[in-house]
């Protein structure tokens, strides 16, 4: 068989399987892909409601089965430019069939002897399908131990040919899947940066106080001209742009980094130039300053400006600093929890914090699932474990959290979940814990009550009043104060007739009206 041919036929073949790996997975989760336009998306997916970090890891995934994909669709595309030496060979040998068919048939003979020598099977040539990755000493490898009636179908979901992924070297722990910024260690090198005056030993800024800093760069007290200086900005950003790409692989996310330095470029002229008070225009890479914007204008194109510009660190610390803004505006979300994270672990108590790490689950866990391939009902297996082997002990009565278990009671009590707050207003319903029972002021059914009671606006008024009454005696009063606020607008304007008499506006307007005037 002709040799060029053979491989473009087993390159489509491989193309095939790329294209249904891909397929399963996204029907299997749908939140692997979301269509950017509505258009698109037809609501025929089932949505699984798998763990965020199985999800992100499929994508991982997913990215490097289309990195596969284009490279052999290249090696495809260079094989059909060359092969007509190879079909034209063929067409001359077509004149005699069955000599060209017994040729054929031996290749194919002596190829299939050389696959079973070697001994490959099925499975291992779906190197691409989902759960391939596995062998029978993954369940003795895993971190926790399971009860055999689990063991049976939970596999690693993996394929073979992506079995080097690992969560554990995409996230770290304190990213918990790109819910949060891991800076700890950029706080340190921050710390130790060259200072004009360092910090006192007693007012060490915390690393709260870091996150709420980390975008002001015109710190006098820095020394920007050292090489510290710029080593942590190329750190920060690298940090940054791989964050970046991780959380959301499959959106090309590449591109609004480089949208982001074309940007800088396009109006590098406009931050190297600033203009003072009194119309000059100050170069900050020659450090001169020019009458007139003609004048700046000239001195852009010259040589002694364009060579300070190549040798000068203080452009290179500009465009650092620059997309390191840009790029943290793009992940203000987790810049916010990471706060409200540092904020959170701050007030917790030494035995809190230790039992906190302490349940902190193996990444690695999130990388098993059950396979649903082979023959059983996975969600009927679950179901039977959860009524045997898997009942829940939860005296307590303690809400579930994302893991299907019982919150810890510390976390309970921290949280203030244990009381209970009633609003009347919403028809008796009851709230458990303060912030649900604080937010829920905001909500449309607590405004909706408030519309039944005769309140059309106004709402942050009557905000933390739970009981009717409350809300009627206020509303009470607030008409009360309206209504001797109009009347006081009414007698506080003063006026005189023609005989100089002084008298209220309104009095004045009656009886000039009764033309008593």
């Amino acid at each position: 068989m002709s040799t060029v041919l053979e491989e473009e036929r087993s390159l489509l073949e491989e193309l095939e399987k790329i294209e249904y790996a891909v397929t399963k997975r996204i029907k299997r989760n749908a939140s692997i892909y979301k269509p950017t336009t509505l258009s698109k998306d037809h609501n025929i997916l089932e949505d699984g409601k798998k763990p965020l970090a199985q999800t992100l890891l499929q994508q991982h995934e997913i990215k490097k089965l289309i990195d596969k994909y284009q490279t052999q669709s290249s090696t495809l595309l260079t094989f059909l430019q060359n092969d007509k030496d190879e079909i034209s060979q063929l067409k001359e040998e077509n004149a005699d069939s069955f000599k060209v068919f017994e040729k054929l048939y031996k290749e194919t003979t002596a190829n299939h002897q050389k696959t079973l020598l070697l001994g490959i099977s099925k499975s291992e040539e779906d190197i691409y399908d989902m759960f391939s990755c596995n062998v029978e000493k993954d369940e003795a490898n895993e971190s926790q131990p399971l009860k055999k009636k689990q063991r049976k179908n939970r596999k690693r979901l993996l394929s073979a040919y992506t079995a080097d992924l690992k969560l554990s070297k995409i996230f770290t722990e304190k990213e918990s899947f790109g819910k949060f910024l891991d800076l700890q260690e950029l706080y340190r090198a921050w710390l130790s940066l060259p200072r004009t005056i360092s910090f006192d030993s007693n007012k060490v800024p915390t690393y709260l106080n870091y996150l709420d800093s980390i975008t002001q760069f015109d710190d006098e007290n820095l020394n920007k001209k050292t090489g510290d200086y710029i080593y942590y900005l190329n750190g920060l950003l690298s940090y940054l742009k791989n964050f970046w790409i991780k959380i959301q692989p499959l959106s090309i996310p590449e591109r609004s980094i480089t949208a982001i330095e074309s940007n800088f470029e396009s109006e590098k002229e406009k931050r190297i130039g600033s203009t003072a008070t009194d119309g000059s225009i100050y170069c900050s890479i020659c450090e001169k300053s020019f009458a007139k914007q003609t004048v700046f204008d000239s001195h852009l194109t010259g040589k002694k400006h364009k060579k300070n510009a190549q040798n000068n660190t203080k452009f290179e610390i500009m465009k650092l600093e620059y997309i390191i803004k840009e790029l943290l505006n793009l992940l203000s979300k987790q810049l916010e929890n990471t706060k409200n994270e540092a904020q959170r672990f701050k007030l917790l108590t030494t035995r809190e914090k230790q039992l906190e790490l302490k349940n902190i689950s193996n990444i690695s866990d999130y990388e098993y699932d059950y396979d649903d391939q082979d023959g059983t009902d996975p969600t009927e297996s679950k179901n039977q474990d959860s009524n045997s082997d898997e009942t829940i002990y939860n005296p307590l009565k303690l809400p579930l959290g994302p893991d299907g278990k019982p919150i810890p009671f510390w976390l309970w009590k921290l949280k203030g979940l244990d009381s209970e707050f009633n609003c009347e207003v919403c028809g008796n319903l009851k709230y458990k814990g303060k912030l649900i029972f604080s937010k829920h002021f905001k909500e449309p059914k607590h405004e909706l009550g408030l519309k039944m009671l005769g309140i059309e606006d106004n709402f942050d008024a009557f905000k933390d009043i739970s009981k009717i009454d409350d809300v009627l005696k206020l509303l009470e009063v607030m008409k009360t104060k309206k209504r001797e606020q109009l009347l006081f607008n009414d007698m506080a304007t003063e006026v005189e007739d023609d005989e100089g008499n002084v008298m209220t506006e309104k009095v004045y307007q009656q009886l000039k009206k009764q033309g008593l005037l």
